[in-house]
């Protein structure tokens, strides 16, 4: 546990990368990812307050959370956020642009729920689950993760693959999740794609049923000058199931 409070590891040598996990998971979910990045990068895996290893805080906002990121992680680095993780380092690049060399947004969206205006997961199920962790952890967590690996040819292996790595440590705290949930349902970053100042880009899955492939056009239009990655044949966890393309798409971005 490093002086933050928040549990941190670290592979390989080189550039500093760090990846922050998205809503309910933990560092464990890069496997072999972050270890093929460590081959080439120093990989800084982070744990959220209240996931996996990190105890919690009582600001859990996405300006806290940014600012114990930056306390956790000194060092300017390339920051990788997946799904919730992108919201927050979108965050960070905008509070605290001396931390961050870069900012990689897998999976993410500046704004999670959508409307007519924007692409987006729709807001009652967001709703729902915040509902529904209150009665069942188990049943809502299996059903989250259905919705990542739904469609997929080995969704079935790998929705087991990623219960087990969720097994690895203890559940994420109650009020974590439902804090998590706030900020998905709350959060619009859409003026940080033109304002902050590291470099940006987006990496989507076009099979994605939680940041849905339109957001690629979407933010094109809204934001020309952010790079988009649309990897057609990936759902919401492309640094799985699309590893060496994402691998590719990251060093071209890192250099």
């Amino acid at each position: 546990m490093n002086p933050a409070g928040i549990h941190t590891e670290t592979l390989g040598s080189g550039p500093d990368v760090v990846l922050v996990h998205g809503w309910a998971m933990h560092s464990g979910i890069w496997g072999r990812f972050a270890q093929d990045l460590a081959e080439r990068y120093r990989v800084t895996l982070v744990d959220l307050p209240g996931h996996g290893r990190s105890a919690m805080v009582d600001d859990f906002s996405l300006a806290g959370l940014s600012d114990l990121l930056a306390r956790a992680v000194p060092a300017p680095a390339h920051w990788l956020g997946w799904s919730l993780g992108a919201s927050i380092v979108l965050a960070l690049a905008g509070r605290h642009p001396q931390r961050v060399r870069s900012a990689a947004l897998v999976a993410g969206n500046p704004r999670f729920w959508g409307d007519d205006q924007w692409p987006g997961v729709d807001r009652s199920q967001l709703e729902t689950f915040a509902a529904d962790m209150m009665g069942s952890y188990d049943r809502t967590l299996s059903r989250f993760l259905g919705l990542q690996t739904f469609g997929l040819d080995d969704g079935r292996r790998l929705l087991e693959d990623l219960k087990g790595r969720m097994g690895a440590v203890l559940q994420p705290r109650p009020q974590a999740l439902l804090k998590g949930l706030d900020i998905l349902l709350e959060a619009d970053l859409r003026s940080h794609l033109r304002e902050v100042e590291p470099p940006l880009a987006l990496v989507l899955g076009g099979r994605d049923r939680l940041v849905p492939a339109e957001l690629a056009q979407a933010v094109r239009s809204h934001s020309p000058g952010v790079p988009v990655h649309l990897l057609p044949r990936a759902a919401h966890l492309p640094f799985i199931t699309e590893g060496e393309a994402c691998l590719r798409l990251l060093a071209g971005i890192w250099g």
